[in-house]
């Protein structure tokens, strides 16, 4: 989450287990509790 937080979706992060690919995933893309309001509050800009 540090990370993620940090350098944005984008972080690169290794050694991840093959059971926490799908977790890691919705982190990444804000479909988890603690990450949800980190990509709400973001402005889309076109």
């Amino acid at each position: 989450m540090y990370f993620i937080e940090l350098l944005g979706c984008n972080a690169n992060l290794g050694n991840i287990a093959p059971s926490e690919v799908i977790p890691l995933e919705a982190m990444r893309i804000g479909l988890r509790g603690d990450t949800f309001e980190m990509f709400l509050t973001k402005k889309e800009t076109t």
